[in-house]
């Protein structure tokens, strides 16, 4: 929906006067060509329908070709951007089709006046902003697979700018990449910003300390995972159990799902450190 147009509706409905709402209805009718507005709404309709032929659809070539034919009817439709980059399994194609997916959203709901100040900080809970919010955190996974860290950086930064209350938890994703790139600095400063005791923000602070043999302050985060997760340990012994009602991809703080699920995402911490596991397991926490 047209972030301007929304304006002009909301400033029709305040209106109470009956010559003053006969005058405005004027003004919208010459303003905004209400056909092409139906058009669109009726283009929306028909993209979710093909969209949700593709979710349901019998094979991965016949999803495609739906979620593709919603795209191109609907412009608009940016959750089918979403839907292919998830098929494709060639990483490098599937953040081609990110790029490009992104660049047209962007330039879309820049024109409809949704990258206005009053917006900015806020994007993931407008409805029309939201997709563009997740089709950066797609981005974001792929550079990571690609271990492209400082482009990561730029879009872990660009979310948080974007979305504020940052609910999706790009923080947790700069300061694990700071933390692999040895940068305390920067490590330290998300954690005193973000003041969490959770194991997104202390395990990087271990990590760093660790790497850094600084084993007094890599202990002092050790011993915090410990207390915050009893599952921590399992997951180093090889023992830890995913709980059985838990779906992939969700978890319960504080139990074996937040750890499996934590270093599902945040692996690449773990490599290329020598011994890591062997001095974990030889602590006294």
């Amino acid at each position: 929906m047209n972030k301007n147009f929304d304006k002009m509706i909301e400033e029709f409905l305040s209106s109470k006067d009956e010559n003053e709402l006969n005058k405005k209805i004027e003004e919208l009718e010459k303003i905004y060509d209400f056909d092409a507005y139906e058009k669109e709404l009726d283009l929306e309709e028909k993209a979710n329908k093909l969209l949700d032929k593709a979710e349901n659809a019998k094979s991965k070539e016949e999803a495609i070709k739906y979620a593709k034919k919603a795209y191109k009817i609907c412009q608009s439709c940016f959750e089918a951007v979403l839907f292919l980059s998830e098929l494709e399994l060639d990483n490098k194609k599937k953040m081609k089709i990110l790029n490009k997916g992104l660049a047209k959203e962007k330039e879309r709901i820049t024109k409809e006046g949704y990258f206005e100040k009053e917006n900015i900080g806020n994007f993931y809970t407008i409805f029309e902003t939201r997709q563009y919010i997740m089709g950066l955190f797609a981005k974001l996974d792929c550079l990571i697979i690609n271990n492209k860290m400082k482009e990561a950086i730029s879009i872990a930064q660009e979310i948080i700018y974007l979305n504020n209350n940052d609910n999706m938890g790009a923080r947790f994703y700069l300061i694990a990449i700071y933390s692999y790139l040895n940068d305390l600095d920067n490590v330290l400063q998300i954690y005193k910003k973000y003041n969490e005791n959770r194991i997104d923000m202390l395990f990087p602070l271990f990590l760093i300390y660790y790497k850094l043999k600084n084993y007094k302050e890599a202990n002092k985060y050790l011993k915090k995972i410990n207390k915050y997760n009893k599952y921590f340990i399992e997951f180093f012994k090889g023992t830890i159990v995913p709980e059985k009602d838990i779906e992939f991809g969700s978890y319960i703080t504080g139990s074996s799902s937040e750890i499996i699920m934590y270093f599902y995402k945040f692996g690449f911490l773990l490599k290329d450190v020598e011994g890591i596991k062997d001095y974990i397991l030889n602590q006294k926490n």
